[in-house]
């Protein structure tokens, strides 16, 4: 495994993707067994970034162009790695087929050559069926050469993964950190959100912050932005930025949810966590409605 080319995407890409496999990098003279479970947890994290950008560009879509209802997500269906891949090839279809105008349309190739899968998705799913193989019992390395070989085929899968995702390296991942609240007298106060830059894995979760402006609704907004453009898509709720307290601030993936809570899932920093919030519950039935519902307007879009 091309150690090296593995440093070198770090930086460039988002934060949930690039936490994970700068733990790939640093742990370069583990034992194998570790490096191989690292390469397959840096794997479910690009599939789950994908699966969430892509459910996101149809429930944008959705809602500007009033196009049929997608009906492929389902909130209450476990999130798994493989699920995650479906969530992303369906959706990316759909949006294809719409013609859609799209916020990152380079994602397609990830996915699709033409008519056929690409070699990023294909090399995808193979990282899926070895995690699925380990799992259930199919493979059961012995020796260090045993691993070795395994990790040497993971770590093949990886960089041609990677390779699919070098357009990602012209977009920005960008978080509402902090709520102003800036009140005059005789008007309706105006609340201005801090946004921050985050990319690359730093260790503290820092981010650099860009601008106060009112266009955010939501505290844990996670965006993502083109660098030479100025609209962005927003990838809350399936995607947000959180402190739970007591707990270390991270970005937090959709794990699955219950009939009165949702799962979340860390990038890297914090703990898994679930929440019966009114505000997180309200707005996954709502975008599991942009996506299901057949008719918007019934629905109080």
């Amino acid at each position: 495994m091309d150690y090296d080319f593995l440093d070198e995407m770090v930086d460039p890409l988002p934060y949930p993707i690039a936490a994970l496999l700068g733990r790939v990098v640093a742990a370069a003279q583990d034992k194998p067994e570790v490096r191989c479970g690292l390469i397959l947890d840096a794997a479910t994290a690009v599939a789950r970034f994908l699966g969430v950008l892509s459910l996101c560009e149809c429930a944008e879509w959705r809602e500007t162009a009033q196009a049929p209802a997608p009906r492929f997500f389902d909130a209450s269906t476990p999130p798994t790695f493989a699920r995650w891949i479906a969530l992303g090839c369906d959706a990316q279809r759909w949006l294809l087929d719409q013609a859609a105008d799209r916020r990152a349309p380079e994602a397609a190739e990830f996915f699709f050559d033409q008519d056929s899968p690409a070699p990023a998705l294909l090399a995808l799913e193979g990282l899926c069926e070895l995690q699925r193989k380990l799992a259930a019992g199919e493979l059961a390395p012995k020796h260090k050469r045993d691993y070795e070989a395994l990790c040497d085929q993971a770590g093949e899968l990886l960089e041609e993964v990677l390779r699919g995702l070098a357009f990602l390296e012209d977009y920005e991942l960008l978080y509402v950190d902090e709520i102003q609240a800036n009140r005059r007298r005789k008007t309706v106060p105006l609340f201005e959100h801090q946004v921050s830059r985050l990319h690359g894995a730093p260790t503290d979760f820092k981010g650099a912050p860009l601008e106060l402006t009112d266009r955010f609704k939501d505290s844990q907004s996670v965006l993502l932005q083109r660098r030479d453009e100025e609209r962005y898509l927003n990838l809350d709720p399936l995607l947000v930025h959180m402190e739970p307290l007591g707990k270390a601030q991270d970005f937090f993936f959709f794990d699955g949810n219950t009939a009165d809570a949702i799962r979340y899932a860390p990038c890297r920093h914090g703990e898994p966590f679930e929440t019966d919030d009114p505000e997180f519950l309200d707005a996954l039935h709502d975008f599991e409605t942009l996506l299901r519902a057949p008719n918007l307007e019934e629905n109080g879009q």
